[in-house]
């Protein structure tokens, strides 16, 4: 029986589509690669067409799609990523793709997920905790601590210090208002639904079983009897942005907050 493997990478690249955060002169939604990063994998598949998308009302319906990685409901599998170029697999419960041309690439994970960072400043800095407790320093990082947003999601959380302490790992929750996110943000490549148990359009946080997405490559996957691995990239340098001028708190500049930064991904094969 032929193998197949899955990896799932977050790789550097040279195609920043935004500065790269320079510390001794900070700009707004300058883009930084975390120590660390943590997923967990609910789905992953390919689709001749496109697949019925979630409504209310409306169940997601992947018939025309092979899920390689189907754990929809289920537990899933976390994979935790350790700097640039590092990458992890699916290695079980993998159904090999018939032959044939896709031209469409899905893929589900949980709402949370976390990741770490630490960031020197030539001056002081100031950012949110707990509770959004405010903290300054010149030496920053993300930590395990709670804040909770009025929409229900935990947001990220950091402290900053007068020296250096090593990051600990900040849990958010992906969730956009409506549960329909297709703007495309900064330079990602793909839309996002957030889905209910049922495969139905989640209206609210709460509700979210899953965030699903759909991508379409610049050229067809093409499966053959040689292909042995699928190769999932994610733009690890995109991955985190940090914004300098965080308005809630009604000063301009002189902050740290770190958050999702919609990094594009690519699809190959070997």
């Amino acid at each position: 029986m032929r193998v197949f493997l899955l990896y799932v990478s977050l790789v550097m690249t040279s195609n920043l589509y935004a500065a790269a955060c320079d510390t001794s002169a900070m700009v707004d939604n300058c883009s930084v690669t975390p120590t660390a990063a943590k997923f967990t994998f609910l789905a992953i598949g390919l689709c001749s067409g496109l697949p019925t998308l979630p409504a209310v009302g409306t169940a997601f319906n992947y018939d025309n799609c092979t899920l390689i990685y189907d754990k929809l409901n289920q537990n899933g599998q976390g994979i935790e990523f350790a700097g640039r170029g590092d990458y992890g697999s699916l290695l079980n419960d993998l159904t090999i793709p018939p032959n044939g041309t896709y031209d469409y690439f899905v893929w589900g994970v949980s709402s949370e997920w976390a990741f770490k960072l630490a960031m020197n400043f030539p001056t002081t800095t100031k950012t949110h905790g707990t509770s959004e407790a405010v903290t300054s320093g010149k030496y920053c990082r993300t930590i395990s601590g709670t804040n909770i947003g009025a929409d229900g999601t935990q947001d990220e959380t950091a402290q900053c210090y007068s020296t250096y302490q090593e990051p600990e790992f900040t849990t958010i929750n992906l969730w956009y208002s409506g549960g329909i996110d297709t703007n495309q943000y900064f330079n990602s490549n793909y839309d996002a639904y957030y889905i209910k148990s049922d495969l139905t359009l989640a209206t609210s946080f709460s509700d979210v079983a899953a965030v699903i997405a759909i991508h379409q490559p610049s050229s067809p996957i093409v499966i053959t009897d040689n292909t042995i691995e699928l190769i999932f990239d994610w733009d690890f340098d995109e991955l985190i942005r940090v914004d300098i001028d965080n308005g809630s708190v009604g000063e301009m500049s002189g902050w740290f907050f770190p958050y999702f930064g919609s990094p594009a991904l690519t699809i190959s094969t070997n």
